[in-house]
């Protein structure tokens, strides 16, 4: 009965999308405010492929530092070519037998900076073999990125940036930003639902026009 209300009578989402521009904005100031080079290309890696692949936050980061969750994308998961990535994401939020999905991304030409084939193919020759690690996204020392690890160095940087309301920009907002400039570039519902893995109309939420 309360879920039934409380979808009933949803509260207003506040989160603000992260744009391109706000995407270039905080990925070039990552060299400002992380310890070390492979920091900064470690979350310039995991904010560029949370906006191009929609990814919600579970899918790429886990709960915390001892966390062996495996649905959190593991290296195995991503096969990099010359001109596109193949993810697997190991199980959809909305998909109650666990099936998992592939998605292909394609190399972004409008801005070499931020092109998730480039960024990922750089993270990845500095990552570091270290036994028993398995998840995409590790520091040096092995441990894996975690939620809260995510959400601070995205508040760190938007801070740094000055970028207007920081406290609407979330871990979420990556897959908030994306679907909202798939729906400015005229890609049409089907195609965005695809691409976000919504199996309903809930992604109209995310879209935000005018932004």
């Amino acid at each position: 009965m309360l879920e039934g209300l409380h979808r009933n009578h949803p509260q207003r989402d506040n989160r603000a999308p992260v744009t391109l521009p706000f995407l270039r904005q905080i990925t070039d100031a990552l060299p400002s405010i992380c310890s070390s080079t492979y920091e900064s290309l470690l979350f310039k890696s995991s904010f560029i492929l949370a906006f191009f692949a929609m990814l919600r936050v579970s899918e790429f980061t886990t709960k915390n530092k001892s966390d062996s969750n495996t649905e959190a994308l593991q290296l195995s998961d991503v096969v990099v070519s010359d001109c596109q990535l193949k993810i697997n994401i190991r199980k959809r939020k909305t998909d109650q037998r666990g099936y998992s999905t592939f998605i292909v991304i394609n190399k972004y030409r409008d801005n070499a900076s931020i092109c998730p084939v480039l960024t990922l193919k750089k993270y990845l020759a500095a990552r570091p073999a270290v036994s028993g690690c398995y998840h995409l996204f590790m520091h040096f020392d092995g441990s894996p990125l975690t939620r809260y690890q995510l959400s601070a160095m995205l508040r760190k940087s938007v801070n740094f940036c000055n970028i207007p309301n920081p406290n609407l920009l979330k871990s979420h907002s990556f897959r908030i930003g994306a679907a909202t400039e798939a729906s400015k570039r005229g890609i049409n519902d089907e195609a965005i639902k695809k691409c976000g893995r919504w199996s309903s109309g809930a992604f109209e939420r995310y879209i935000r026009i005018p932004w």
